[in-house]
């Protein structure tokens, strides 16, 4: 036929007659179905034919799998990502994606229960990430190995690190608490729209060392991506609950005996004068970003407090707010009195 074939880099069976080169690349694909110890799907990417003048006839061919389904069942996990970014998907599955090194391995090293690992080889750098992959793989949690364009499709990140995950993960009722030891702290986030803002607060408030964080309204909720991110993977270690609105998180409140403490801009004591029952347990209740708490969810507490503004800001941050009424509480049940 007078066609020269190119130089083979490597070779696999079932190679298709009039093919040039062709390279190999491994990918680690799983299917809910399929164990993780699978074998590494290989797939081909095969370059037109070469003609009598060494020029290249046909277009070059898309990469395919070698494994049948191999394609399709990434594309699963795909979608089954993007699907846990409707809200009313994560709430009614109790499942969530969250991305990030730090975030996966505190949910890994929290117990939370994997559906499945998604990766991309080409951007794991971290050795503590690899480290996490392998307990899971061992574990026999599927992990899917995405090229990096694909990847970054599912990463809202502007540099993705390659790595996510799928896991069990969703705040319990507030019902369900435990009842509050003396001395406790609670956290009560009433509306929040911006899920970076309530990923913060929930580190902030670990860091305070809270009983728990309740989430209330209609606002974003805890197992948003960039929540859960923001968190630094805290919210996996940490007990956070659900409460419809203001009004169920206050009759918790008033059913255990915690005292709850509206913060307001317009409240007469500022957290340096406000006075506290010693030894009771309290919840600190936070609004919205831009309105505030509702006006039936401030009266409905049991005292009001502001933080003092000395400059030219009207306010701050609400979980830098969270944070420094929290740590205000912590010193004084430390025995430091008022300021």
């Amino acid at each position: 036929m007078g066609l020269r074939m190119g130089a083979l880099r490597a070779t696999a069976p079932g190679l298709a007659a009039g093919c040039g080169r062709v390279s190999l690349r491994q990918q680690t694909v799983n299917a809910p179905t399929r164990a993780a110890t699978e074998q590494p799907v290989t797939t081909l990417r095969c370059a037109g034919a070469l003609g009598p003048h060494g020029r290249r006839h046909g277009r070059r061919r898309r990469t395919r799998s070698c494994m049948s389904g191999g394609q399709s069942q990434q594309r699963r996990w795909e979608a089954r990502a993007r699907a846990l970014g409707d809200r009313r998907t994560r709430e009614a599955e109790g499942a969530c994606f969250v991305e990030g090194i730090r975030a996966v391995c505190e949910a890994l090293d929290g117990g939370v229960p994997f559906e499945a690992v998604l990766l991309c080889g080409e951007r794991l750098r971290s050795e503590v990430a690899r480290a996490a992959v392998e307990r899971l793989r061992a574990a026999a949690v599927p992990c899917v190995d995405l090229p990096a364009s694909r990847f970054a499709r599912l990463s809202d990140m502007d540099n993705p690190v390659g790595l996510a995950a799928i896991v069990r993960w969703a705040p319990i009722a507030v019902a369900d608490l435990p009842a509050p030891a003396a001395g406790a702290l609670y956290v009560v986030a009433e509306d929040l729209g911006d899920p970076g803002n309530l990923g913060t607060l929930l580190r902030t408030a670990d860091g305070a060392g809270v009983a728990a964080v309740v989430v209330a309204g209609h606002g974003t909720d805890a197992g948003h991506r960039r929540c859960l991110r923001a968190s630094l993977g805290t919210a996996f270690r940490m007990t956070v609950a659900r409460a419809a609105d203001g009004a169920e998180a206050l009759a918790w409140a008033a059913a255990v005996e915690v005292r709850t403490i509206a913060t307001s801009a317009h409240a007469a004591p500022t957290i340096w004068e406000a006075g506290l029952p010693s030894g009771a347990p309290v919840a600190v209740v936070v609004g919205n970003e831009e309105r505030g708490l509702r006006a039936e969810t401030a009266a409905a507490c049991d005292a009001a407090m502001r933080i003092p503004m000395l400059g030219s800001a009207t306010s701050l941050n609400v979980a830098v707010a969270t944070g420094v009424i929290l740590y205000e509480l912590r010193r004084r049940a430390s025995g430091g009195g008022r300021i």
